[in-house]
């Protein structure tokens, strides 16, 4: 069974239960596609099963965390903070993830936001807490030390005591060389230098075994208001990516098309995929995933094309080539014109017996 046919149009309590049970006998059957359990969480979210979705959605930003995709795991991260505030593990989860990815800024707003939270209910102590481990991110900027200072100004408090490090009581808060300016790279330079190649990350068979997901429906008042899944997720993608200044825009526009292409949202990967290849050094690349997003609509036609406008460019690589040829085996092979595929199949077989599954499909088509 694939993914997207046990999918229901329908919104009914009813047959989201029935969907439910589906979703979890295709995660037991699958446990390394991590796309299941945000699809888990979406509809347990919309059910009234807070806990459960919030579960589902932390299992599935790790997983995706554990493969490197650190830009989908944060998202899902601040998704969870802003669905549940009251989830205090995941903002430290979240601001070590920035913290590890070079991303100050971030790490300390992440642990800013906590002050507050804990501020809001008036637990003085956390707070404090929290401003030493936001001190700590690096002690010696000074954008660290104002936005400490600007919080204590801010919520109108003083520190408990004046041997706390963070106290933030006596520091210099302008800087002899720069004239005040933070002794830390602007936040977009932070994101722009720690920005990485997400397409690289998410690179692996083009004949994706579970096709990609079709969100069901519309959520009700509950679901609205909580987190909105894939949407929410790309959504804070796409700001993140629009306030880094100085980055690889069609880096950028690639690694939304990959990560929109793994969960079967083919207009919007066509549509960053085109973006993308405005920088020629892409061209093959992007020809790779257009062609798949293709040949998993129907439109065998359109992705023989990408392919053969692949095999045409420059400086392709052998390892480019037998990709490239191992899309349009498959892409013969679903059209059913087997003796094709076949024969591509055995060239790159021929060529590299190890290259994906092509022992399995080679098989199935003599």
């Amino acid at each position: 069974m694939k993914l997207s046919e046990i999918f229901f149009k329908q919104t009914s309590e009813k047959k989201m239960v029935r969907e439910l049970n589906a979703l979890y006998a295709f995660a037991e059957q699958h446990p390394d596609d991590i796309r299941v359990h945000l699809r888990i969480a979406d509809v347990l979210m919309k059910i009234g099963q807070r806990p459960k979705a919030i579960d589902e959605y932390l299992h599935a930003a790790e997983l995706y965390e554990a493969n490197g995709l650190s830009q989908i795991a944060a998202a899902i991260y601040k998704q969870v903070i802003s669905s549940d505030p009251e989830q205090i593990n995941t903002y430290h989860v979240l601001s070590d993830l920035y913290r590890r990815e070079g991303i100050v800024g971030d790490a300390v707003a992440t642990y800013e936001k906590l002050a507050r939270h804990y501020c809001d209910r008036g637990l003085r102590e956390k707070v404090t807490e929290t401003l030493d481990m936001m001190f700590a991110i690096d002690p010696q900027s000074l954008y660290v030390k104002k936005k400490i200072a600007q919080f204590y100004a801010e919520k109108r408090i003083a520190p408990e005591s004046l041997d706390d490090p963070s106290h933030g009581m006596d520091w210099e808060l302008t800087d002899a060389v720069t004239g005040g300016s933070p002794s830390v790279p602007p936040l977009a330079a932070q994101q722009a230098d720690a920005f990485f190649d997400l397409g690289a990350a998410l690179e692996s068979d083009w004949e994706t075994d579970a096709p990609g997901m079709e969100m069901s429906g519309t959520a009700g008042s509950d679901g609205q208001e909580a987190m909105a899944g894939f949407e929410e997720i790309f959504r804070e993608i796409r700001q993140e990516g629009s306030a880094a200044s100085g980055q690889d825009d069609s880096l950028y526009h690639f690694n939304l098309g990959t990560a929109y292409h793994k969960i079967g949202r083919y207009d919007d990967a066509v549509e960053e995929l085109t973006r993308a290849m405005e920088n020629p050094q892409r061209s093959i690349d992007c020809h790779l995933l257009l062609a798949a997003c293709a040949r998993e609509r129907g439109l065998f036609r359109d992705s023989i094309s990408h392919i053969k406008k692949g095999l045409k460019q420059k400086n392709l690589s052998d390892q480019k080539k037998i990709a490239l040829q191992y899309e349009m085996a498959v892409t013969y092979k679903m059209k059913g014109k087997l003796r094709k595929a076949q024969r591509l199949f055995r060239r790159i077989h021929d060529a590299d017996s190890g290259f994906r599954e092509v022992k399995r499909e080679l098989a199935e088509v003599s």
